[in-house]
């Protein structure tokens, strides 16, 4: 597995939440959340005892688990999905490409890989990944609500 580069993983981040007004306090509340979510999400994975890549792992969903709170704040001035719709679609708009043309940050997954592994081979290869998916969903939710949470897997 090609290691995750975290500073490289930061940097496209930046350049995706850049296109959006850090100025407004709710963007910049995103912006900070977002960083202290992955953090939790990676102290959590090391507490577990997960190997670095699954820690990288849980780190990086930590960082991409909001990324339709962005658009979703400029589409419809809200972070409620009940007003709007749902952020988690969003994000996968937004990770996968299918940005409406006005947009202001139009990035698809493999653009954020790419910017993240500097073109290399990007694969995830887990033992056992249907654990580890549920395993990092439950460190991002307990990260989100800072709700204690012990994972085996």
């Amino acid at each position: 597995m090609t290691a995750i580069d975290r500073v490289r993983v930061a940097a496209a981040f930046k350049t995706y939440t850049d296109a959006y007004d850090a100025a407004n306090p709710r963007i910049a509340l995103k912006i900070e959340h977002t960083y202290h979510v992955a953090e939790a999400c990676d102290a959590v994975a090391r507490k577990q005892g997960w190997s670095p890549q699954d820690i990288d792992l849980a780190w990086l969903c930590g960082l991409l688990h909001d990324m339709g709170r962005f658009e979703q704040l400029r589409r419809w001035d809200t972070f409620k999905d009940a007003e709007s719709m749902s952020h988690a679609a969003l994000g996968v708009e937004v990770l996968f490409g299918e940005n409406p043309a006005d947009a202001p940050a139009v990035m698809s997954i493999r653009d954020f890989i790419d910017r993240m592994v500097d073109g290399q081979e990007f694969r995830v290869t887990l033992e056992d990944s249907r654990k580890t998916c549920i395993a990092i969903l439950a460190i991002i939710e307990s990260a989100e609500k800072g709700i204690p949470v012990e994972v085996t897997y």
